[in-house]
């Protein structure tokens, strides 16, 4: 019987997958490094809330 096909296997030789660089998404760092600024603190809704403008007076009332 003739085949075409080898007896044995022939397995292509493995090559590793070549990874990209891994790059994290940039984050805001715990601790900031030495020699920048702290950054400034978000504004807390409950200390110094902005300043509204005063209600408009109520219509109808003379």
């Amino acid at each position: 019987m003739i085949t075409s096909v080898p007896a044995s296997p022939v397995t292509p030789p493995v090559t590793p997958p070549v990874a990209p660089p891994v790059n994290p998404p940039p984050t805001e760092p715990l601790v900031p490094p030495v020699g920048d600024p702290p950054p400034a603190p978000a504004p807390s809704p409950y200390s110094d809330p902005p300043i509204a403008p005063p209600p408009p007076p109520p219509q109808g009332v003379h």
